[in-house]
């Protein structure tokens, strides 16, 4: 097996962190109140099947936790990529401002732009990235059975000869309370359309507390990640990204004592 690298992230701990961002959440100003050069840009784009690229940005004061900014009935998001475009809308949730819109595309031929135009006319133009390639999985399939002690057939295609590609994992199992522990992983592998994974690299049935007579089930996600260039007049440390995944749902774990 080709080596990769591996991120945990467990429930519990997700929980709480969303607590303390909704409890320690910014107030909002403005944007006429805020020069660009003190805009800091967080834009990612994402295209989780073919044909469309969801499109997410968050503006706040000079740093990635500063305060939320609104843009003004002046000023304006908009995406575009090859013939599509879309004026960004506005999302508040928990008092937490972003710009939210769709484009009928995921390909990677054109490159996708996001422009801030401001009330003086102005248009921060300069921000762009290249989606990642298209790619279609072919194994495993939805509600397919692996022994624990099995490898994972993970087929994709086309490859991407020298390039990475993320597996994520969230496994729920079930604790001998009649619980569900829920854990999430992020491996790196080698983006050549094939490996077979082993399922013992997974960590979520290690626990004492997991009843091994039950299943577990796993959403598995193949991810590629890219990022562009932010336009240099915004506030430095901001970004612009672009994940193209593919996601299978109800892999079924068989736990082996």
């Amino acid at each position: 097996m080709k080596g990769f690298n591996n991120i945990q992230l467990h429930a519990p701990f997700l929980i709480l962190s969303s607590l303390v961002l909704i409890a320690c959440n910014p107030d909002s100003t403005d944007s006429t109140n805020v020069n660009t050069d003190s805009i800091y840009a967080d834009m990612s784009l994402t295209a989780s099947t073919a044909g469309r690229t969801r499109i997410n940005v968050e503006l706040n004061v000079e740093e990635k936790n500063g305060t939320n900014i609104e843009l003004s009935s002046g000023e304006r998001l908009e995406a575009s990529s090859g013939s599509e475009s879309v004026t960004l809308a506005q999302d508040t949730d928990f008092d937490d401002i972003d710009y939210e819109g769709s484009l009928n595309t995921s390909s990677s031929d054109d490159p996708y732009n996001i422009t801030l135009v401001r009330e003086n006319g102005l248009s921060i133009d300069g921000s762009t990235v290249n989606m990642p390639d298209e790619f279609t999985v072919s194994s495993p399939s939805e509600d397919e059975v692996y022994d624990s002690n099995q490898s994972l057939p993970l087929r994709w295609t086309p490859e991407r000869s020298g390039e990475m590609i993320e597996l994520e994992t969230s496994t729920n199992c079930t604790t001998d309370t009649g619980s569900t522990s829920t854990t999430l992983e992020i491996f790196e592998l080698v983006d050549d359309g094939s490996e077979d994974w082993l399922l013992s690299n997974l960590t979520a049935a290690d626990g004492d507390n997991i009843d091994r007579a039950i299943d577990c089930v796993i959403d598995v996600m193949l991810v590629r990640r890219a990022t562009g260039t932010l336009d240099t007049r915004f506030e430095s440390g901001g970004q612009i990204t672009a994940t193209q995944s593919r996601k299978i749902e109800n892999v079924v774990l068989r736990l082996q004592e």
